[in-house]
């Protein structure tokens, strides 16, 4: 059953795709419907585009607010903008305003980097004749250039790989390290959350780092609006712990080029920092680093690996990244004094300044 329904869905969706083709203009557009993580590991696939395609003008649709992560490195594109609320990702079927949107712009090439129905339907239906995107393999069709979604590191590299559908230069140079902008002696931010519980070393924990190193250094914590109670917010001030939080993507880009290292979990706040040249230390449990971890000389991480945590291969532990887990021990199991050993090395490598106190004494 399961095959031939895979027939009809290849014959219904290439004559579909193929009676909605039109003669396109000198324009290229990428589908980036993701967050904050995902759409850093983009950047060295639209560089790789803006390569490609210097004679084309070029598009991206994204969500509102992500256009200012884009613009961190990419200043001439053009972008189109939707509210995160009004689009459901996880639809199966198509969204009229989106598709109305890229019609509009009749591209001739298009990539897809954000993957599953909506975003199959939507390249589908696009009239591109060139389209280039990963997705299950019953979307095999919806794409005249397809691949199955990769399973092995770096996710910068999925992003590429698309591209490398529709121009396949072997010599192509995928650049995914960012140059280093920091300096010694400004605020090291701890950014305690990330995008599900499981990924999250522990805010106790982090308060009492961000405690101890600010014996030495001026350390700061950076948080979402209104994600921390009234009762932790006193408990830092006592321990004179600055709170920054952030309302907007461009409040959260502010804070972070304004600091010398970024302490954090696997969050998207993290590969900011990256992308704007910050040194980074990493706290990873569920998921596995090889396929996120920033590049560079400038960027640590800790990990407690146990029987459960993702192999080798394995972007995710078989919990799904601890979104099913009960217990958190990857992270629970993980003991203060080895983060903050390892991070207090981490600050010697860079050699940052100290305090100084009323003395002159450091």
């Amino acid at each position: 059953m399961k095959i031939i329904f895979q027939i009809l869905l290849d014959a219904l969706s290439f004559s579909i795709r193929n009676l909605l083709i039109r003669k396109g203009t000198k324009k290229v557009l990428i589908i980036s419907f993701k967050l904050i993580g995902d759409t850093t590991f983009t950047f060295p696939a639209v560089e790789l585009i803006g390569t490609k395609f210097k004679d084309y003008e070029i598009y991206i649709f994204c969500f509102e607010d992500f256009e200012e992560i884009y613009k961190l490195k990419f200043q001439d594109i053009h972008y189109i903008t939707f509210d995160k609320s009004k689009i459901d990702l996880n639809s199966r079927v198509p969204d009229y305003e989106v598709i109305k949107s890229v019609r509009k712009i009749n591209p001739s090439f298009l990539f897809d980097f954000t993957s599953g129905y909506w975003a199959a339907f939507v390249s589908m239906f696009s009239g591109a004749k060139i389209s280039a995107g990963f997705n299950s393999r019953y979307f095999k069709n919806f794409y005249s250039h397809f691949m199955v979604k990769r399973s092995k590191p770096h996710l910068a590299d999925m992003f590429a790989d698309v591209v490398k559908l529709i121009s396949p230069d072997e010599g192509a140079v995928i650049k995914k390290e960012f140059p280093s902008d920091y300096t010694k002696n400004s605020r090291i931010l701890i950014h305690p959350f990330a995008g599900w519980k499981a990924k999250e070393w522990n805010l106790n924990k982090f308060i009492r780092l961000a405690a101890e190193l600010n014996i030495d250094y001026r350390v700061e914590f950076l948080v979402e609006k209104n994600f921390i109670g009234s009762d932790t917010v006193v408990e830092l001030e006592n321990k004179g712990i600055k709170i920054n939080q952030t309302e907007s993507i461009a409040d959260l880009i502010k804070e972070v080029k304004d600091c010398s290292v970024f302490i954090s979990n696997d969050s998207g706040p993290l590969y900011i920092a990256n992308v704007l040249g910050k040194p980074t230390f990493s706290i990873y449990g569920p998921t596995n680093p090889e396929f996120s971890l920033p590049f560079g000389k400038n960027h640590r991480y800790v990990r407690k690996t146990i029987e459960c945590s993702p192999k080798l291969e394995q972007q995710y532990c078989f919990t799904y990244g601890g979104r099913f887990c009960n217990t958190f021990d990857c992270m629970n199991l993980l003991e203060f004094n080895e983060v903050k050993s390892k991070v207090m090395s981490f600050f010697e490598e860079l050699d940052l300044e100290r305090k100084v106190d009323n003395a002159g004494r450091i």
